[in-house]
């Protein structure tokens, strides 16, 4: 259990750092159209609209909540592992259930955002980051999971 408890704070970093990947392609009638990072929508970001006869217009899209508070849970993973305080992994691991909880809201809430705005002609492909992102905070839980119940059974200290 000993590995595991050092490869906690990484996964962490990795989460964080996976926000820099492309999380989401916007498609329509199969041609791309936009693609986004986690960063940009956490902070926003504007792109250049094509227009029908030649010309393109600036469009905005505002930052997520959902994609902020997923990244802010891994900032306060990062934190907790930092620090070492006594309830740690029970820490972690709900930090964990929340971040999964946020990404999959958040798909949620893209996907019936763009099934409204763009009536069915846009579509949503998710992209290695969001799932990658996802797959972290995942592993996360299990590995706390792991080392929690570690400790309640064995009596084995989990710090």
């Amino acid at each position: 259990m000993e590995h595991l408890k050092k490869l906690s704070p990484a996964l962490y970093i990795l989460i964080i750092f996976s926000f820099l990947l492309p999380f989401f392609n916007l498609s329509c009638s199969g041609q791309k159209v936009m693609s986004l990072t986690g960063i940009q929508l956490v902070t926003g970001t504007q792109y250049d609209q094509k227009e029908m006869f030649g010309g393109s217009k600036q469009e905005k899209v505002d930052a997520e909540p959902l994609a902020i508070l997923a990244l802010l849970s891994a900032i306060v993973g990062l934190v907790i592992g930092l620090i070492k305080t006594k309830n740690y992994n029970l820490a972690s691991i709900i930090i964990s259930a929340v971040g999964v909880i946020l990404l999959l809201l958040l798909m949620n809430k893209l996907n019936i955002d763009i099934t409204e705005k763009g009536r069915g002609m846009v579509t949503i492909d998710f992209l290695f980051g969001y799932w990658f992102t996802l797959l972290l905070f995942i592993s996360s839980g299990i590995i706390h999971g792991l080392i929690y119940y570690n400790y309640k059974i064995n009596g084995v200290q989990s710090i």
